[in-house]
């Protein structure tokens, strides 16, 4: 048996298994990004060398003012793996108990299963188009994001050039227009 060779879908299998990293594929996203090397993308998140401490000022706003809290429990956050496994096992379960409970009730199964079908066809669509629709009204597409993560970006790199007396005055005119 050791001379023959193996099937070619096995070996395929085994040879993706084999070059998958265990270690690195199913840690939690925590572990995994403490394993990346560090870049450092804001100009201003760099350490100031110890003769260059002039009085530097860090402007950084949050989205309405506040940190945004997640509302969610852990195990209903999609965000998290335990949310992910709770959901999609109530993804699973929830129509099977529909068809079940439908089916009970004296409906044919084949009834039962095209109506949840096209339920959650058309469900799934006018789900998608509405979070769609209100994406796009909030500005909270993906294009509007980075293009404000620019501008951020691009006022902080030239807030960072400006020389100290410039800062100082800058800092006075806001002060100024925030007394109106």
């Amino acid at each position: 048996m050791a001379g023959r060779p193996m099937s070619s879908a096995l070996g395929v299998a085994l040879a993706v298994f084999a070059a998958l990293r265990p270690s690195a594929a199913f840690q939690v996203p925590a572990r995994r990004a403490a394993a990346l090397p560090l870049r450092r993308t804001n100009a201003l998140a760099r350490p100031v060398p110890a003769g260059d401490r002039r009085n530097r000022v860090a402007l950084r706003a949050e989205p309405g003012g506040q940190v945004e809290e997640n509302k969610l429990p852990w195990y209903f956050d999609p965000g998290t793996y335990g949310g992910v496994i709770v959901l999609t096992v109530l993804a699973l379960v929830v129509p099977y108990a529909l068809w079940a409970g439908l089916v009970a009730t004296g409906m044919d199964s084949n009834e039962v299963g095209v109506v949840l079908s096209g339920v959650f066809v058309i469900g799934s669509i006018l789900l998608w188009t509405f979070s769609y629709i209100f994406r796009v009204f909030t500005k909270n597409m993906t294009y509007s994001t980075q293009l404000k993560q620019y501008e951020d970006a691009v006022i902080a790199k030239r807030f960072e050039e400006l020389q100290d007396d410039e800062v100082e005055a800058l800092l006075g005119e806001i002060e100024r227009e925030g007394d109106l």
